[in-house]
């Protein structure tokens, strides 16, 4: 069986723009790249919602191919938000308690 044969283009979503080489974005520093990628997510939410609405063949009710990318990359992001939310407030509660120490500095010796 041709390997040509088993794998089908099912949609092509061009997103405008050029992608850094490998050694430019490891050449970033660690927000560089998180603001890159960020960027990146937009253009690729920003190309699939456009072609959500220009798609030329009506679905009627159910949804097309597009919007259900564009639905999962937006629930993919706002997940990400929220677990990075959740871990911000966890630390921030626990840099505010107090340290306890430690029971051989609270214990006072007693003499005989």
């Amino acid at each position: 069986m041709n390997s040509d044969a088993k794998y089908k283009l099912v949609f092509r979503l061009v997103v405008p723009g050029r992608l850094p080489l490998l050694n430019a974005l490891l050449s970033m520093s660690h927000w560089q790249r998180v603001k890159f990628k960020k960027q990146e997510q937009a253009k690729f939410l920003s190309a699939c919602k456009a072609a959500a609405n220009d798609s030329p063949i009506q679905t009627g009710l159910s949804p097309s191919i597009f919007s259900i990318c564009y639905d999962t990359a937006v629930k993919s992001l706002t997940t990400q938000q929220a677990i990075s939310a959740l871990r911000l407030a966890k630390r921030k509660s626990v840099a505010k308690k107090p340290r306890k120490l430690s029971s051989r500095f609270t214990k006072r010796k007693t003499s005989k």
